[in-house]
């Protein structure tokens, strides 16, 4: 067996727990990250990066069997897109230290802008509720499905068939004025351009990227008019 840290949709009570570790791990605990040195961006799935000067981060630690780590190394790309690094981590509450791995991204200056804050205590933690005084515009709810599919699309031409049908659903709700694209949407559509780019997608992919964000920068100035 092998400690996982997890953070994200691994963690009890989403998709990919239920899908990958139900039966193949045990859990062993809430936990911490021991050293402030991490960073997260939120989204419909959170990614989390290493800085000199960073947070700590929660989530849980998990016993997985083989079977069920090699299905986490796929979920995350590691080491293509994550990569997997043995830290230290304090189950909670004793503090008792164990080391865990845990899927990093890689480090670049832009995150550190786009992270989310700490609580009071410098501790980053992940349980993404889209916020709304009102239901969840459909158009939205659309996109953040196809956004998790593409965050588990396992070939270059899965992930561009995936973003065929993202874009489609832009143009069909371009002009639904109950679904403006705001601030967070035109961050998280240029963080999800810049990790294209720099993981060498499929060229028509990363131009439909492009376009989405440039659609979504001319909706964001709209609303600011």
């Amino acid at each position: 067996m092998t400690m996982i840290f997890c953070y994200g949709t691994l963690k009890r009570g989403w998709g990919n727990h239920a899908r990958i570790l139900v039966g193949r791990s045990t859990f062993v605990g809430e936990a911490v990250s021991v050293h402030p040195s991490f960073g997260m961006l939120d989204g419909p799935f959170p990614r989390v990066f290493e800085c000199a000067i960073g947070d700590r981060v929660r989530g849980e630690v998990f016993d997985v069997d083989d079977e069920a780590l090699a299905m986490c190394d796929e979920l995350e790309r590691h080491p293509e897109w994550y990569r997997r690094e043995e830290r230290t981590f304090a189950l909670m509450p004793d503090g008792r230290q164990v080391t865990a791995w845990v899927y990093l991204m890689p480090f670049e200056g832009w995150m550190m802008t786009a992270a989310m804050r700490p609580n009071d205590e410098h501790v980053v933690s992940w349980d993404y509720r889209p916020s709304a005084p009102a239901p969840m515009p459909l158009a939205r709810a659309m996109r953040l499905v196809v956004d998790m599919a593409l965050s588990v699309a396992t070939s270059d031409e899965d992930h561009d068939a995936i973003a065929v049908v993202k874009e489609a659903i832009a143009d069909e709700f371009r002009d639904d004025e109950d679904d403006q694209f705001d601030e967070v949407d035109l961050a998280d559509e240029e963080a999800k351009l810049e990790m294209l780019i720099r993981h060498e997608a499929p060229e028509k992919t990363i131009a439909r990227q492009r376009e989405i964000v440039a659609r979504c920068r001319e909706a964001v100035e709209g609303n600011d008019e």
